[in-house]
């Protein structure tokens, strides 16, 4: 009987049933610096074994220069549009595009009318696509490096470890990272890649000054 229902092509299951459309992979190209950043949200182990600190990161995908981060107690939308707006106003353009996977911070109204404002174009991760954002490489680097430590004591401490030689050496994707915290940056919307990745931080309260 099966035999020949196959040989009928009626062996599948002939309930009507919801098709979801095939979702395409987002493909960026970044042909010079500030065409395209990605940004993500990472969490630091605090103290104990319920504090997690919130590492947010913005990385041009094109020079792998940090435009900006921040860290934080919590996660929220209302920080996320203070970094980007923060990041944009020291590089002094905004970038064609900013990607980020789907988390509530990134596809919140606040960010979205910000990019909407300022002309920025907007791209999102595949649902449950961890890869399609290259600011996950970057995390990874950043955490399996030898001397990141298993916990953080403190807020002031994480912070710390992001301005210090762990966040300055890791390589953010194969290039030294630049780091914002307070000091104008350079400009480098028509900078080579050498320029973009110099690393700008001195003179700025760490404690204070997270982007």
């Amino acid at each position: 009987m099966y035999r020949a229902l196959r040989e009928r092509g009626e062996s599948r299951d002939r309930r009507r049933q919801r098709s979801l459309p095939a979702r395409k992979k987002p493909e960026l190209l970044a042909r010079r610096p500030n065409d395209v950043w990605s940004w993500d949200i990472t969490k630091l182990k605090g103290p104990e074994r319920s504090i997690y600190y919130q590492l947010y990161v913005i990385i041009d995908i094109f020079s792998r220069y940090v435009p900006g981060w921040l860290v934080t107690p919590a996660e929220s939308a209302e920080l996320a549009e203070t970094l980007i707006s923060s990041a944009i106003t020291r590089s002094g353009q905004a970038p064609g595009t900013i990607h980020a996977d789907r988390g509530s911070s990134m596809t919140s109204g606040l960010v979205a009318q910000l990019l909407s404002d300022l002309g920025v174009a907007r791209s999102h991760s595949r649902p449950h696509v961890s890869d399609d954002n290259p600011s996950q490489a970057g995390f990874k680097t950043f955490k399996y490096f030898p001397t990141f430590p298993e916990r953080l004591g403190s807020i002031q401490d994480a912070r710390a470890l992001c301005l210090g030689s762990a966040c300055s050496r890791m390589g953010w994707a194969g290039a030294r990272s630049a780091i914002y915290c307070g000091n104008a940056p350079p400009t480098y919307a028509n900078a080579d890649k050498a320029t973009c990745v110099r690393s700008v931080c001195g003179g700025c309260n760490h404690e204070t000054s997270g982007f």
